[in-house]
């Protein structure tokens, strides 16, 4: 899933970063960015809840939209 690798650089996030946030290994998130496996549904809403964008643009084959300059939310 490329919009995934491309909202996390956005913003400046490492893949560690994001898998702590999910609470995955960093490998799976390795993993959805170069297509070997997807994340579940659960996953999916809980990272369109951090990048504050929709399950379109993360499943989308087109690049998301530019970024609006909000900061990740915090998964609790």
């Amino acid at each position: 899933m490329k919009a995934i690798r491309i909202y996390r650089t956005r913003f400046q996030m490492s893949q560690a970063q994001l898998a702590a946030l999910v609470h995955v290994d960093q490998t799976a998130v390795s993993k959805w960015e170069s297509g070997v496996m997807s994340p579940r549904l659960k996953t999916l809403q809980k990272i369109a809840l951090i990048f504050n964008c929709s399950l379109d643009d993360l499943l989308s084959d087109r690049p998301p939209a530019p970024s609006r300059g909000s900061a990740p939310k915090q998964s609790g």
